[in-house]
């Protein structure tokens, strides 16, 4: 749960406070290391082996690239489910029509490939599945959308690792894997540059950073056989939410300006998956004000520097809140993440999952009925904003919430101007147990600090 720790002692003054503050923080903070380790040369893609970096030229197109595909909209639920039809009705063609007329630009096709495959070599991908899923996404094309196809809901491949292992331990489940993205390659090979794949959809809540690293540069690889020029999306291992995207091997991306990084955001939990009744602890059905911005720009900007550090664009692949959250605070949170995520350079296709008032503890915007959306939510990740500040030492203007309460009812300062510094603390007692922390000065004097998320649940939305 994200908390808030002002004035750390009450016994002290608000000045030998501040220094306190500042004195532990400079003792504790380690700044996140945005480069990736030398071992991570040995996973190097053959057909990457060139060593020299790629013209700046193509690192701005794939920026570019990023940019044609802005704000977008996830197709949750329709290819992905074990066969179409099983929790949506089938794709329509008039989706895409309402999509493109809402004025989104990308669509992220979400498909899973496990139940129309052979489960022995050859492994072969059934040719009707692959025609179906090549109809959806010419739909799509048609319309002048970019158009991302992945591997989603493989969880036969995955849940067969854990995080404390390095090596895959079936290979005939990864061969089946290489197989399958042969296939899927070699059948989407002649469609336009619009068409991007993305390689498996999160693999980091059983999977090691050395496991996706070799994951990764195995399929690109075999991309790259058939598709020399497509991009491709990649996240890393090991490590969940916003910071998934920095534990991606370098050698992927080092000498191939087409291969791009996304992660997913859920935080926080508490709100994102509030159902009423549910029982979990801290759950909350709003969301807002100075300290909730203040966590989505410190999680951002480390996203942000990790991109800048290693020139690679960004997509936001993921991100909502359910229909049981309160209506106001839920457009607010759509609006806000999709403001930091532009603002930062990112594009971003939200969640929706199509099931809309039968379901409303899920997370819908389109309700997959001709012309119906959630109309409110559908505005809010559309609407015309200017960008925000972001970045180390950025002041948060503006920022909503009035006066904030903490501490035994102490209260906080108005948050018209917070002053953000960044970092890892560490426990102040213990000298141990890392915590995501953000340092606010207040704009009377006051100084906190707003501590991360504690554990984080799973992000999967599509079941």
């Amino acid at each position: 749960m994200t908390s808030i720790i002002n004035n750390f002692d009450n016994n002290h003054s608000d000045e030998n406070n501040e220094a306190a503050v500042l004195r532990g923080v400079a003792e504790a903070v380690e700044t996140p290391a945005v480069a990736v380790g030398a071992a991570d040369a040995e996973l190097q893609p053959p057909s990457q082996q060139p060593s020299e970096p790629p013209p700046h030229s193509a690192r701005e197109e794939s920026f570019d690239y990023v940019r044609r595909m802005g704000r977008g909209i996830n197709l949750g639920n329709g290819l992905s489910a074990p066969q179409e039809g099983d929790w949506q009705p089938a794709v329509d063609e008039s989706y895409f029509d309402d999509v493109a007329a809402a004025g989104f630009t990308s669509v992220r096709i979400p498909v899973r490939w496990d139940q129309h495959t052979t489960a022995e070599a050859p492994y072969t991908v059934d040719p009707e599945w692959l025609a179906r899923v090549a109809q959806v996404a010419q739909w799509a094309l048609s319309r002048g959308l970019v158009t991302i196809l992945n591997a989603h809901g493989e969880h036969w491949l995955i849940q067969e690792c854990s995080l404390d292992m390095e090596v895959y331990p079936r290979p005939e489940l990864e061969a089946r894997f290489h197989a399958i993205w042969r296939q899927v390659a070699v059948h989407f090979s002649e469609h336009p540059d619009d068409l991007c794949f993305e390689i498996l959809n999160e693999p980091y809540f059983c999977m090691s950073k050395p496991v996706v690293d070799k994951i990764n540069c195995d399929v690109l690889a075999i991309i790259r056989e058939s598709n020399p020029d497509r991009y491709v999306l990649a996240t890393g291992g090991g490590k969940k939410s916003y910071e998934s995207i920095s534990q991606l091997c370098q050698s992927l991306f080092e000498s191939d300006p087409k291969v791009l990084g996304w992660f997913h955001y859920y935080n926080p939990f508490p709100f994102t998956k509030f159902t009423p009744g549910s029982g979990k602890p801290n759950a909350r059905h709003t969301w807002g004000g100075a300290k909730d911005e203040a966590l989505v720009r410190h999680h951002f900007d480390e996203v942000k520097a990790w991109s800048d550090a290693n020139g690679v664009p960004v997509l936001l692949g993921e991100f909502g809140a359910n229909g049981t959250c309160e209506q106001a605070s839920r457009e607010k949170y759509h609006s806000f993440i999709a403001r930091a995520a532009l603002s930062r350079g990112f594009a971003f296709t939200v969640w929706c999952d199509g099931f809309g008032e039968d379901a409303p503890e899920k997370k819908s915007v389109h309700l997959r009925k001709a012309g119906a959306w959630d109309e409110p939510i559908r505005d809010a990740l559309l609407a015309t904003f200017e960008p925000e500040p972001q970045g180390i030492g950025a002041v948060a203007s503006g920022a909503a919430g009035g006066k904030s309460g903490s501490g035994g009812g102490r209260k906080m300062g108005v948050a018209n101007e917070v002053e953000v510094i960044r970092g890892r603390l560490v426990n102040m007692k213990a000298k141990s147990d890392p915590l995501d922390a953000t340092l606010v000065r207040w704009d009377n004097g006051k100084v906190g600090i707003l501590v991360g998320e504690q554990g984080q649940e799973q992000e999967q939305e599509q079941e």
